[in-house]
């Protein structure tokens, strides 16, 4: 913060008026209030100081010599104090009591040396020299102290400003860690495990061999079938290579974390915030890019993959000594868009940058997956060498199947002391021999068989029990879908009440189908079942997956095998527990529906403080936004309202139930604006993709005739929402003050006409939205001043980008393809533009800060390129531009509130300065081009008279050539 203006003044005035000043005292004395008591009495002293050697009449050169040490010294300290921290400026004041003792006895000092008895006797003598000399000295002894101190703090000040500074970087990376939710490697109990030593030893080996040979493919995919043990092999090579010292950045996508592990954004992230770890240039690299980008979420994937992945690794490899980089990305086909992951803004760009190896260095990618066409058809391009790609369902697992079981299986016989002679080695090898290629076989069976409450030589006898299927299905899961369906059947007894069955069912498909992992009591709420019950169901089934250990915890499938079993009645040929997926669909949709419609959805849920007067709140404003939500909106609810259209489109026309209709009536006519609000607090992405949802649904399911009229509704918020988009991503207020208020009149409008926003409309012309919305431009620069013509046939608009500069874009039959012209700007900065209604004239107004000067050009639109018709220049800023729709008139106001008016063909400039004591802020011409109005509010600032009006005043004029009178009304 600068040096107070009048302790600065005050000073200056002290230190320069010389040592035979006069006057000193007076405006130092003023001071005092202004600096502080301290700070204030020193140049009290100094004032006095300065007068007494004014005073004295003989001799006065070692008196000056004194008095401009003094000066020069006390210039020292306020140099430094000008560059100390506010908030210890009041204890240096308090430092200079010190200086101020010392100034007073100094002040005695030359008063007796000034004398005039005394200076007879005295004065150029060697006295008067040492009683000046030891002054000096001691001064400087108290005014380098004081310096050294004050600088000590300015010092203090600059580290704590670093430090804040560095923990705001950090901080930074924190949130988006946050946001990106889990960091790869930090799974915790949910990571997957490794392989079992003396396991898939040979296939380990070969990817060691791949990832530390520097001349090796910089690329290697591991596909396989489901349950073939991808996941446990990457985390087995994660954890190899890291011993082996290579750095290792990893992620792990899992469908059963849901969302917070599928996203492409959160693969990106949590790689940059490991690379940001491994390396302190990609730290660097990475914090600048977030420091450049406050909002690096909203880049497209393309160029997050530059900053955040590619531009690091660069620099790494330029720094690096030679330390190999392996990426391990595993199970791409559970993201959430697997198709996006390996497309070309993220994978599809990431595997040509490792090829070089010139910028990038010895850095390899090991991705896995299943071995899915989509996947594969993206993938293969980039492979050009066939060792790039291992299928691991081709690679012999018998013996290492083998292995894992009979480890298990006596890690079980010794913890319940069991016969050594147990497991058998017929059982054995009849396991390994059901178990094929699927490790994920071999882990459910030791799961099945070590559940506590049964003895383990009895489940085993089950498990074996099964009878082989005649059908020549030689499917890799057919012993898996048996195993499956014998855990199923043994854990509910088959003479159960059909309720339970129907039960069962209902919570097996709604956790094979939901869209993210669902908890004990969400299950409860959405399938409205007593809790104890469904936690019941839930732990019967714990060898299928992970029995949750409280009400709020996930239940998680062991394996993406079960979901895709028990949905597929060719292979889950029990019809107690095959789930369709239609039917499925309909169940969850009517839980959703009936969350929404029965819990506390409603306007401002979450209570938002709104304070009267104030602006709307703008979402990134709410700073316990997330706080607010956690509290108000249950799990349930928030997953009904995120995953509610997609269940519903999933659903076939003839299973729609009678109390499906009944609930999407309700909601449809009582919550759909309440819904919206909740999406919009949820987030920008979150209303994105219920816009593209309701935009998506088909057809034939919004007109089926049980519910064409929720479907009107439905689609009316998909088009209303798509149209509103941009203020609904800022608040969530915005619903009933701009979507509510200005839509077209219809049938939704009609529906929600109780509920009032903030804004009431008085009256408003019937309309729709436009049929052909095209986008004419999009770049990365500023744009400014669009003007158009009113059937949208001329286009012109101030653009500022770094490929073309700066200049007017102007298009004719505005569409993205059509031709535009390019009209240069001389000036730097672009003011205003007036286009004719015809759309064949445009008058440009560009302003020049150095000069002071504005430059207001003509041009004609009508030919081939745009013609200069006429340049003029004015003094000052224009503040408004109009053109009559004659053509033949420009009006400009100045910040003078000095009307011109240009006439064209006269070729002729009328400037008519009126005394109006108002500031015109804006002025234009009748529909007829008559009359000339013009707008002011605010009083001008060359304006004494203090009563003058702030209202607004509108005057209007007619004229010929120039203004002749003025109306006033309304101040």
């Amino acid at each position: 913060m600068p040096f107070p203006s009048a302790l600065s003044n005050g000073m200056d005035t002290a230190l320069t008026a010389g040592i035979v000043a006069t006057k000193v005292l007076s405006p130092v004395s003023g001071l005092v209030p202004v600096v502080g008591d301290g700070l204030g009495k020193a140049l009290d002293a100094l004032g006095k100081l300065l007068q007494a050697i004014q005073d004295a009449e003989h001799n006065k050169k070692d008196l000056n010599e004194f008095g401009a040490f003094i000066k020069d010294e006390l210039e020292k300290i306020k140099n430094t104090v000008e560059a100390a921290p506010v908030d210890r400026r009041a204890e240096i004041d308090a430092r200079f009591a010190g200086v101020t003792s010392f100034l007073n006895r100094a002040i005695t000092e030359v008063e007796l040396l000034a004398s005039q008895h005394v200076m007879k006797r005295v004065f150029g003598t060697q006295k008067a020299k040492d009683t000046l000399a030891e002054l000096k000295n001691q001064f400087r002894d108290k005014a380098t102290w004081l310096t050294m101190w004050v600088a000590n703090q300015v010092l203090e000040n600059q580290l704590r400003e670093h430090d804040r500074q560095r923990h705001e970087r950090e901080q930074a990376l924190l949130e988006l860690k946050l946001k990106s939710v889990i960091a790869g490697t930090a799974l915790g109990k949910d990571a997957p495990s490794g392989c079992m030593p003396d396991t898939r030893e040979e296939l380990l080996e070969i990817i060691t061999l791949w990832a530390t040979d520097p001349a090796a493919a910089c690329v290697l995919w591991l596909s396989g079938l489901a349950g073939t043990g991808k996941s446990t092999v990457s985390r087995s090579v994660a954890d190899r290579l890291a011993k082996a010292g290579k750095v290792v950045i990893s992620f792990f996508i899992s469908r059963r974390h849901g969302e917070q592990r599928t996203s492409i954004l959160t693969v990106i992230h949590t790689l940059a915030i490991q690379l940001a770890r491994a390396h302190e240039t990609a730290r660097i690299l990475i914090l600048e890019a977030l420091e450049s980008h406050p909002q690096i979420h909203d880049l497209n994937l393309d160029q997050q993959v530059n900053l955040l992945l590619l531009e690091p690794l660069r620099a790494m490899s330029a720094g690096s000594s030679g330390v190999a980089t392996v990426l391990i990305l595993d199970a791409l086909d559970e993201c959430d868009d697997p198709e996006a992951l390996v497309g070309d803004g993220c994978l599809a760009k990431l595997i040509p940058a490792l090829g070089d190896r010139a910028s990038l260095g010895d850095v390899k990618l090991f991705l896995t997956s299943r071995s899915l066409t989509a996947i594969g058809a993206k993938l293969r391009p980039f492979l050009k060498r066939l060792d790039q790609e291992v299928k691991l369902h081709e690679i012999p697992t018998t013996d290492d199947i083998r292995t894992y079981l009979d480890r298990s299986l006596c890690d079980i016989r010794q913890l319940r002391e069991l016969s050594t002679e147990w497991p058998s080695a017929t059982d054995l090898d009849l396991l390994v021999h059901r178990a094929g290629s699927l490790f994920i076989y071999a882990a459910t069976v030791v799961r099945y068989i070590r559940k506590d409450i049964y003895t383990p030589q009895k489940r085993l006898a089950e498990a074996l029990s099964i009878q082989t299927s005649s059908s020549e299905n030689e499917s890799p899961y057919k012993e898996m879908d048996k195993l499956y369906l014998e855990v199923l059947s043994l854990s509910f007894d088959s003479e159960q009440p059909q309720p339970l069955t129907h039960q069962v069912r209902q919570i097996i498909a709604v956790v094979a189908l939901a869209r993210e992992p669902m908890s004990t009591r969400m299950i409860s709420d959405l399938l409205d079942i007593e809790y104890d019950t469904v936690r019941l169901i839930i732990s019967g089934l714990s060898a299928i997956w992970v029995t949750p250990s409280s009400e709020s915890d996930p239940i998680v499938v062991y394996h993406k095998s079960f979901p895709d079993f028990i949905i597929d009645i060719s292979r889950c040929t029990d019809r107690r527990f095959a789930v369709d997926c239609s039917v499925g669909h309909e169940h969850f949709a009517t839980g959703c529906l009936h969350i929404l419609n029965t819990l506390l959805l409603d306007r401002d849920m979450c209570k938002i403080p709104f304070p009267a007067g104030q602006e709307l709140p703008h979402r990134d404003s709410i700073n316990d936004i997330d706080a607010r939500i956690a509290h108000y909106v249950s799990p349930a609810l928030r997953y009904s309202a995120v995953h509610l259209l997609h269940h519903v489109v999933q659903i076939a026309v003839a299973d729609v139930s009678e109390a499906l209709v009944n609930n999407l009536r309700v909601f449809c006519q009582e919550k759909l604006m309440f819904w919206l609000e909740l999406t919009c607090l949820m987030g920008p992405t979150t209303l994105s993709n219920l816009i593209v949802e309701l935009m998506g649904i088909p057809a034939e399911t919004l007109d089926h005739d049980r519910i064409s009229e929720c479907g009107v509704l439905l689609r009316q918020l998909g088009q209303a929402a798509q149209y509103f988009e941009e203020p609904l991503r800022a608040s969530h207020a915005e619903v009933y003050n701009s979507l509510l208020a200005f839509m077209p009149k219809n049938a939704l409008k009609s529906a929600y006409s109780h509920i009032r926003g903030f804004i009431k409309v008085v009256r408003a012309d019937d309309w729709d939205y436009p049929a052909n919305r095209a986008l004419i431009r999009a770049d990365s620069c500023d744009a400014e001043n669009l003007v158009t013509t009113a059937d949208g046939s001329v286009v012109a608009c101030g653009w500022i980008s770094d490929s073309e500069g700066q200049s007017v874009l102007v298009w004719q039959n505005a569409t993205r393809s059509s031709m535009h012209y390019t009209i240069p700007v001389q000036h730097k900065t672009l003011v205003l533009l007036a286009l004719h209604p015809s759309g064949r004239t445009l008058v440009v107004s560009t302003y020049s800060d150095s000069a002071d000067l504005s430059q207001i050009s003509v041009w004609q639109l009508s030919g081939a390129q745009p013609v200069l018709m006429r340049t003029r220049s004015v003094d000052g800023r224009t503040l408004a531009l109009a053109l009559d729709p004659t053509g033949r008139h420009v009006v400009l106001v100045s910040p003078h509130s000095v009307i011109t008016l240009m006439i064209m063909d006269l070729a002729d400039v009328i400037s008519c300065c009126h005394e109006f004591p108002y500031t015109v802020q804006r002025a234009g011409f009748s529909s007829a081009g008559t009359a000339l109005m013009a707008v002011s509010g605010t009083p001008r600032k060359d304006n004494d008279d203090e009563s003058s009006s702030t209202g607004t005043t509108i005057m209007t004029s007619t004229y010929p050539l120039c203004l002749v009178r003025w109306i006033y009304w309304g101040v």
